[in-house]
């Protein structure tokens, strides 16, 4: 486990602490998140749920680009939760050959329950800390989400 020197601190030290501490924490949240009643999901459906509850309206483009995949593949995940009825696709107003994405009732509850389930978890685990603590881990959090987000806000 990485252990950053007590009177010096470099970027590259943090660096690592960074790729140390959050991968980690990532797959223990995405644990908690996929637990109970997405746990019939694959990962890759799930973070599709996600995707389309973050950007309602998205189309097949942007899906199949962050979840790393081809346009089939994202059509192949997408048909699966449509049958399942956790997402409906919809053709665009504006634009005839655009289809829309957005999360059903169904869809929407999974994923309220998982994230309802993943923030009583991170409450646990907060639990034990001051004020003084959540609030210096709160400012770190933000700035280390201004400072790694593509437009820098």
């Amino acid at each position: 486990m990485y252990h950053a020197s007590v009177t010096q601190t470099t970027p590259d030290q943090v660096a690592i602490a960074i790729l140390e501490t959050i991968p980690p924490s990532m797959r223990a949240i995405r644990e908690q998140m996929r637990s109970g009643r997405a746990a019939s999901l694959s990962v890759a459906q799930f973070r599709l749920l996600l995707f389309v509850r973050r950007n309602a309206g998205t189309s097949l483009s942007p899906l199949a680009e962050h979840l790393g995949t081809t346009l089939p593949a994202a059509s192949q995940l997408v048909e699966r939760l449509v049958r399942a009825g956790l997402v409906t696709r919809v053709q665009a107003p504006a634009e005839r050959r655009r289809v829309e994405l957005r999360l059903t009732d169904a869809g929407g509850s999974t994923v309220a329950e998982c994230d309802a389930r993943t923030r009583a978890w991170l409450c646990d685990r907060l639990s034990g800390l001051t004020d003084a603590e959540l609030v210096g881990l709160a400012a770190v959090l933000r700035d280390l989400r201004e400072l790694l987000s593509p437009d820098g806000a």
